[in-house]
């Protein structure tokens, strides 16, 4: 599966009116018992019929709308997608998506988006900023946090990364580390329980990060909570889906309970891993739209007309709450998975 990458139609609850109505009964003379007599009540009768109370009906689960818009400049590195993220346009807005301007490669597309009251600000930073934990903790701290689709703008040397920060929300990051990705599937209860330690403390949130203290590169789990939070997040592993249509199954079973996909953790048997905030009520609801790339996928994502379409259904989604949350591209089609969160607040709520 390809982007992962943290989205998200309302509930209405019809109550039925139960009204019972009781009569009263006669008595008896003599040594035998006479049954009672149920007599209906007329439409003249003086005794009010009680009601059963009625509970009024629950509001409908909130969703979040999103927008999308298609880019103008062709981006061949950062400088460039910074200055189109910084023009009257797209101020204001993050980085979704980045689609081929043409066939053969070279430049690409921005792909923007954005939520009803946020307002983004951008930096960009030394490549080694998105793995190492310290740095990450004093950006974190500032309220930036990294966005992993700019890394596809590739640079010469050692690159840079683009981190935004949402301005309108007084919110801090905070990182720490939960050990080493698992290697082999003896590894995943010791990994499992690490997770669900700090999740208890609100890390939600699973990053990669790079740990070279001990001389050898190692891959890290870095674990991400929001300041200030009521998150109180478990994790578990599940069976991975092998189809868009089994992921799909799979994250509304599993989303009926408020759990929402991460990331695969990929050993001898490869396992999805999940994340529940248990301190909310949220669902997550999924479902998979398909559209046609003509010519194979090197021309068909480049195709202008493609893209527009391509844009069109994220915004028809964006306006019922449903935010792409996984994109994966064949040779004849683009497999997009839409998420909605309902009543959801925190991070897990635009995957």
């Amino acid at each position: 599966m390809s982007k992962n990458g943290k989205g998200r139609v309302a509930l209405s609850v019809c109550l039925a009116l139960s009204i019972s109505a009781c009569g009263g009964g006669g008595g008896g003379g003599g040594g035998f018992p006479v049954l009672p007599v149920t007599t209906p009540p007329t439409s003249g009768s003086d005794t009010p019929q009680a009601e059963t109370p009625v509970d009024p009906p629950k509001p409908p689960m909130a969703t979040t709308r999103y927008t999308f818009a298609l880019g103008d400049a062709g981006l061949a590195g950062l400088d460039p997608l910074l200055t189109e993220l910084q023009t009257p346009k797209f101020s204001g807005q993050r980085l979704f998506y980045l689609l081929p301007i043409s066939s053969a490669g070279g430049a690409l597309r921005g792909v923007y988006w954005g939520v009803e009251k946020t307002e983004y600000v951008h930096r960009l930073a030394p490549a080694s900023d998105a793995v190492d934990l310290s740095r990450l903790q004093a950006l974190g701290a500032e309220g930036y946090k990294l966005n992993s689709m700019a890394r596809l703008l590739l640079e010469p040397g050692a690159g840079r990364v683009l981190f935004s920060k949402d301005t309108a929300a007084n919110i801090k990051y905070e990182y720490a580390d939960a050990g080493a990705f698992p290697m082999k599937d003896s590894d995943k209860p010791e990994f499992l329980a690490s997770l669900n330690k700090m999740g208890s403390d609100g890390y939600c949130n699973v990053e990669v990060g790079i740990d070279t203290t001990g001389g050898t590169p190692q891959i890290r789990a870095r674990v991400v909570r929001e300041q200030p939070t009521t998150a109180r997040c478990s994790f578990t592993l599940n069976p991975v889906a092998k189809t868009y249509e089994e992921r799909v199954s799979q994250g509304n079973r599993l989303g009926a309970d408020g759990k929402i996909f991460l990331t695969d953790i990929p050993t001898a048997t490869t396992e999805s891993l999940y994340v529940q905030d248990t301190a909310q009520k949220t669902v997550f609801k999924h479902h998979l739209t398909k559209l046609d790339l003509k010519g194979g996928a090197a021309i068909g994502l480049s195709d202008p007309e493609y893209q527009k379409a391509f844009v069109a259904l994220l915004n028809e989604e964006g306006s019922k709450g449903a935010f792409p949350s996984n994109i994966g591209v064949e040779e004849t089609r683009s497999n997009l998975v839409f998420t909605t969160a309902y009543d959801c607040t925190g991070l897990l709520c635009h995957y």
